[in-house]
């Protein structure tokens, strides 16, 4: 709704076009952890539908939308001058900055990243790690770790192979037989825990600001 207004603005009529839904996000936290994306494409992600939002969007529009900076070579709007990051730029900055607390959002990044870290050292999870790397052995594979088969080279190119979907297979039936991601996930479940209670208060502040940027977003777009 804001970006179509600052394109009216600019003599630029312009409707948005819904993004479509997509499959549901394939969680890698822990390595694969998808019988189903296993079984149909191995280590690759599910690929995703295809959709272009500039399909149709003369130059002209892609220089409103994202401003010079984006490589458009439009000429300039009819009406106006086009905001140095295009409407669209000026659109999710105008909404975001009442509601961004950047010390919250850096406390939650930190405690993600840190509570991933500490749980791979962590002496249950690394127990389950061998027992799930040993059941691996049984299969005739020789990973380290659930990484490991996961980033496993020769599963990077375009082509899933059966070679590939054979491997993951094996890889979530020793992760169902070792508990791993079960343990794993109560582990790191535990380590955020304890942080967030250390930073409650400025945690709340986040998502009292997130709460409030999509009530603001609602309302907006109820409007048009």
């Amino acid at each position: 709704m804001l970006t179509e207004q600052c394109m009216r603005g600019l003599g630029m009529p312009y409707r948005a076009v819904p993004i479509p839904e997509t499959s549901r996000a394939s969680d890698r936290r822990y390595g694969l952890s998808s019988a189903d994306d296993a079984a149909r494409y191995g280590y690759h992600l599910p690929p995703e539908p295809l959709f272009d939002p500039h399909e149709g969007l003369s130059a002209e529009t892609l220089s409103a939308l994202y401003g010079r900076s984006s490589g458009s070579t439009g000429n300039p709007a009819p009406k106006g001058k086009v905001p140095p990051r295009g409407c669209r730029g000026q659109a999710v900055e105008a909404l975001s900055s009442k509601h961004r607390y950047t010390v919250g959002a850096e406390i939650a990044s930190d405690i993600a990243n840190r509570s991933y870290q500490e749980s791979r050292q962590d002496r249950r999870v690394r127990a389950a790690v061998n027992r799930w790397s040993s059941c691996m052995a049984e299969h005739s594979y020789s990973y380290p770790d659930p990484m490991a088969s996961l980033g496993d080279k020769r599963f990077l190119g375009k082509e899933v192979t059966n070679q590939e979907i054979e491997t993951a297979q094996a890889d979530l039936d020793c992760k169902s037989r070792t508990w791993l991601l079960q343990i794993w996930y109560s582990v790191e479940a535990d380590i955020q825990k304890d942080r967030i209670a250390q930073h409650s208060e400025e945690l709340e502040k986040l998502e009292k600001a997130h709460v409030s940027k999509i009530a603001e977003a609602r309302q907006i777009t109820s409007q048009g």
